[in-house]
């Protein structure tokens, strides 16, 4: 297990958590609250980025309590983050660029997420509610946020094991009818249209897992381009225009020091999650079933919100990845420390451990279908 130390950390550091107000971005804050009331670790404050200000200040309100960590040090802006909105994720960035001034982000962790609700939503935009909210606004928010990013700071994007069908979840195949134009593109990724035949249960896990996919997708892509590459799928004639061009190589400062992270929180009961997917009388008896799926094969996906919590907290701290550099057949990254490659870390957790994420997620051809269009972040 990786248990990184802040100590010599610079003052003017932040830690940014989105989706605290309960289940696992709650746990992971009142984790990261506690190393501040011990003295442990001497970032400045965290800030809690929720939709829901009122619940966001209540959160921070009941954290500090707890901890006897200092309130002020529990930032809850003004301004809300509604993910699913690229008008509210631009306005929220720009709040909080305001509120950073000087100081530097050391750690983002992209935590907030809904599940695969049946009920089949979408945003003012027309997108499908849990794509745009698992992973787009996270994309969207990342991007602004970069040059705020401090040296050696970390990404910290939440994941699941549904987005590997190797892992034989209860959820549909994340990568199965995997969009192979743009047209399809729109329809099973953009707008998650079901398909014709796929019942609307089946459809809404579905649409979660393929935002866990995605979520992965960006991780090992965003590494990638922050280590100077070029995208996928370019015709030649654009390759060469981009590498004659600046563009060629990312020009961020602290670029190449910056470590992005995908995990897997696990199964965690407590958060909710079988309400999102199934509704909340079907995930209210699954709930009540727990102690029988303890002893069933569908043990080892489970895990509480409290102790991934605490994983989360660990694990979004900028520390050395692991000291095994594990290479993929596609030659992706998948952990490796950045100072000794030359190119950003790509690193995929499994609770505290280092694994390789889904083959498929690891494809050249996956990520070049992958590309997230300028439309949908409301360009």
């Amino acid at each position: 297990m990786i248990t990184p130390s802040f100590n010599q950390m610079s003052s003017g550091s932040v830690v940014v958590v989105t989706g605290c107000t309960q289940g696992l971005g709650y746990y992971a804050v009142k984790t990261l609250a506690q190393d501040l009331a011990k003295g442990t670790q001497k970032y400045d404050c965290i800030v809690l980025c929720c939709r829901n200000v009122a619940a966001a200040k209540k959160a921070a309100e009941t954290v500090a309590r707890q901890t006897k960590c200092d309130p002020a040090k529990l930032v809850v802006l003004e301004e809300g983050c509604n993910l699913c909105e690229p008008r509210s994720v631009r306005a929220y960035a720009a709040a909080l660029k305001a509120f950073l001034g000087e100081r530097k982000i050391v750690s983002l962790v992209n935590n907030a997420g809904i599940g695969g609700n049946p009920a089949f939503h979408k945003t003012s935009q027309g997108l499908d509610m849990i794509w745009a909210t698992n992973h787009l606004g996270h994309f969207l928010l990342t991007l602004l946020l970069l040059r705020h990013l401090a040296p050696d700071s970390r990404i910290m994007n939440v994941s699941s094991d549904v987005h590997d069908p190797a892992n034989k979840t209860p959820l549909p195949d994340a990568d199965q009818y995997w969009p192979q134009t743009t047209e399809e593109y729109d329809q099973r990724l953009a707008r998650g249209d079901p398909f014709p035949g796929e019942s609307i249960v089946t459809s809404g896990g579905r649409r979660y897992s393929r935002s866990k996919l995605c979520n992965v997708l960006f991780t090992n892509e965003l590494a990638r381009r922050l280590s100077g590459a070029v995208p996928y799928a370019l015709p030649d004639a654009a390759l060469d225009a981009w590498r004659s061009s600046r563009a060629a190589v990312c020009t961020l400062p602290a670029a190449r020091t910056i470590q992005v992270v995908a995990m897997n929180p696990g199964l965690m009961l407590d958060s909710g999650f079988f309400s999102g997917v199934l509704g909340r009388f079907l995930g209210w008896l699954v709930w009540l079933l727990t102690p029988l799926l303890r002893i069933t094969p569908a043990r080892r996906f489970l895990r509480s919100a409290a102790s991934s919590g605490v994983t989360l907290a660990r694990l979004a701290l900028p520390a050395p990845p692991s000291p095994t550099a594990v290479s993929t057949s596609a030659g992706a990254l998948v952990a490796a420390p950045a100072s000794k490659t030359g190119a950003v870390s790509a690193v995929f957790f499994d609770g505290d451990e280092v694994k390789p994420s889904s083959a498929f997620s690891r494809s050249p051809d996956a990520v070049a279908r992958y590309q997230v269009r300028g439309e949908c972040l409301g360009e």
